[in-house]
């Protein structure tokens, strides 16, 4: 979430009520599992995000040049 955690800026820039963004966090984290308010974790799954984004980008690219 942008805004360092704020909810209300978050909101605000999202151009959605705050209790929308509320609700969607706590969705998130009923889903997953994550505890959000866990920087380390939040910040080990953004990163786990960004390699899985990264490994497609690669094998996709590598499938096109030995094609």
């Amino acid at each position: 979430m942008p805004f360092g955690m704020n909810k209300t800026k978050t909101a605000k820039e999202l151009g959605i009520h705050i209790n929308t963004v509320k609700y969607r966090l706590t969705q998130i984290e009923l889903t997953t599992g994550l505890n959000l308010s866990n920087m380390d974790k939040v910040l080990g799954s953004m990163l786990s995000l960004k390699v899985q984004d990264l490994y497609r980008v690669l094998s996709e690219n590598t499938a096109l040049m030995n094609w």
